[in-house]
């Protein structure tokens, strides 16, 4: 049975901070807010400019009104079976160019949260008054992602959340996918400000399994990777028409990777939401975002819509100092422990094979028998440290499109749009992503009944890394340049040295060990030494297998598909046909490199033996 959330959905996403002004041409104005902002929350500013039809050439106008009365703006005028469509303007008012060539035209009235209204005209009329009534749930949505036709929510046969551009503009979150853990069956994981995924079906993980991501049904997610870095490379929300959620399987439409689920970005359509938008918006930890929408009719055929947008915030930074779950000493150990947001914590089981005779100049290097069997960590480095002064998490989007309506019923689009970003990902390990971002082309010839499409999606990484990898070439680099000793060799040699002393000068077991950690950490490379600085951005940026922690990939991918929907009968029975092909180019591929986390020998002549377990960006 169709389930409907009409209540929660409203309570979840209607009542964050609204706009303080108009919303595009086509959109709805907000009135100010009668309830206290969020603390510290900087206003929104946002200035539209409405191109409205000229009256005098308009085949069609009037008002559409609420039934006490009041202006409706941002309605959606549509003449049904075609494309040819208009918005009401702040005081409700609309123009339409109408062909009553083939005899009378049927006008679809909308409005979120009220009854469609359907008006027959069989001549001109430029002073139609169409009156809107409240409707008590949202039964009356009309969704595309269900069958990627038009249709009544009610007949789409899985459970669909529809989230629409007013209730998008009153979303406050930095991410507008954030917002839709309010929706009932939907978690959100963030690794960062900027990156989110989201679940369907209690399957919670860092990354969005199994549910596909679609902007105007061109799939988000990054070639090289399959994986959907939230709206990082999206559209901005200004230019957002809704948001559909399919909860569950939808395999039949979109392919085996929704199985969990689909979510469906539609953007708003130049010939619809046509003029000038502008929206700006500030916050706590530096947050400034500003987006920008224009949209023109050129004439009854053509239209052109462009986006641009812009962020920048002071990311949040994994700062867990608990002992992780593998860790096999507990947290403030004098031997050391792995912690949950520390990396680089490189281990040393000591034992008697580590022992080493003298060999020429080489003095013999024996264990003490008191460390046979212990487990010694270095002290890794913070996220803070690694990342260095670069903990801004940035994006910045470009999107131009062109249509042409070949038929009233037939539209040509043409689309290119661009989107980079700088943030963090969590998967097995933790990456810092520099410039990740995506070149997207799309080619769309719809009517009412199908569509052939054809895009591509191109995916490059800029200069991201991960930070594992970073900080186990920064413990395994020689303490001096050119050198042969290296830190982790000389961190462990330095603590059975010390702790032998300790117990010579009759210490405690315990007060040892603290004495040994003290005299080794003095060994380490720390993140205030120069050289630090220096060995980290050259290791960030190098993406050679052994000595770097860059992570390099390119990837490109070409889909077309087509669809055609037949009525076989008037009591709602349609047969829907359709086709898809795909096929991935990788120009290069993500470096999946050994990691030196495991135990490593205590002798200042030879290298650790790491257990080498492999993190890489690629996900299945």
């Amino acid at each position: 049975m169709q389930q409907i959330y009409p209540v929660l959905l409203a309570a979840a996403l209607l009542p964050a901070a609204p706009v303080a002004a108009a919303p595009t041409g086509s959109g709805t104005p907000q009135r100010p807010s009668t309830t206290k902002a969020a603390a510290k929350r900087k206003p929104v500013v946002r200035k539209t400019v409405h191109n409205a039809p000229d009256p005098a050439e308009a085949t069609v106008g009037g008002v559409v009104l609420t039934n006490t009365g009041d202006p409706l703006p941002g309605a959606t005028i549509f003449i049904k079976g075609t494309f040819i469509g208009t918005s009401t303007d702040q005081l409700g008012k609309f123009n339409l160019n109408a062909s009553f060539d083939n005899g009378p035209v049927e006008l679809l009235v909308a409005y979120v949260g009220f009854e469609t209204q359907l008006v027959k005209l069989t001549n001109r009329d430029n002073l139609l008054s169409v009156v809107l009534a409240p409707s008590a749930t949202l039964l009356n949505e009309t969704v595309v992602s269900a069958s990627r036709v038009e249709e009544n929510i009610l007949r789409a046969p899985v459970t669909i959340d529809k989230v629409s551009a007013r209730q998008i503009e009153r979303i406050s979150t930095p991410e507008v996918l954030s917002a839709l853990g309010q929706l009932p069956g939907v978690d959100v994981n963030s690794a960062s400000m900027l990156f989110t995924s989201v679940s369907t079906r209690g399957f919670n993980t860092a990354k969005s399994e199994r549910v596909i991501q679609l902007v105007d049904y061109m799939d988000t997610a990054l070639p090289s990777l399959n994986l959907s870095p939230g709206n990082l490379v999206g559209i901005p929300e200004l230019d957002m028409e809704s948001i559909e959620l399919i909860h569950g399987p939808a395999s039949a439409l979109y392919g085996a990777n929704a199985l969990s689920g689909v979510i469906l970005f539609n953007s708003k359509d130049p010939f619809v939401y046509d003029g000038l938008s502008v929206r700006l918006r500030g916050g706590e930890r530096s947050l400034l975002d500003g987006q920008v929408r224009y949209a023109k009719k050129l004439g009854e055929k053509f239209a052109i819509k462009l986006n641009a947008s812009a962020f920048q915030a002071n990311d949040w930074i994994a700062d867990n100092r608990e002992a992780a779950s593998f860790s096999t000493n507990a947290a403030g150990s004098p031997l050391g422990y792995d912690a949950v947001s520390s990396y680089g914590e490189i281990s040393n089981v000591f034992s008697p094979y580590q022992n080493r005779p003298a060999t020429g100049t080489t003095p013999a290097y024996k264990v003490n028998p008191e460390l046979y069997g212990k487990t010694v960590y270095m002290p890794g480095f913070t996220e803070a440290e690694l990342i260095g002064p670069d903990q801004k998490t940035k994006s910045y989007r470009l999107q131009g499109a062109v249509s042409y309506l070949i038929k009233d019923d037939l539209k040509l689009t043409l689309e290119a749009k661009r989107g980079v970003g700088t943030s963090t990902y969590q998967n097995q390990s933790r990456f810092r992503i520099k410039g990740l971002g995506t070149n997207q082309y799309r080619a769309e010839l719809k009517s009412s009944k199908g569509f052939i499409r054809a895009y591509s999606t191109e995916d490059f990484t800029g200069n991201s890394y991960e930070l594992t990898q970073l900080s186990a070439q920064l413990q395994n680099s020689p303490t001096a340049e050119g050198g042969s000793t290296k830190y982790t060799q000389q961190y462990f040699y330095t603590f059975n040295q010390a702790y032998t002393q300790a117990r010579s000068a009759n210490m405690s077991v315990e007060a040892a060990q603290v004495a040994a950690k003290a005299a080794a950490d003095a060994t380490q490379l720390k993140a205030s030494d120069p050289r630090f600085a220096t060995l980290r951005d050259k290791i960030s940026n190098d993406d050679q297998p052994g000595r770097g922690a860059q992570q390099n990939f390119n990837s490109f991918l070409n889909d077309i598909s087509a669809q055609r929907s037949f009525k076989l009968s008037d009591a709602g029975t349609d047969l829907i046909l359709g086709a898809r092909t795909a096929n991935t180019a990788w120009a290069r591929a993500a470096s999946c490199l050994p990691i030196p986390t495991g135990s490593a020998s205590a002798t200042m002549s030879t290298a650790p033996t790491p257990n080498s377990p492999k993190a890489c960006w690629t996900t299945t």
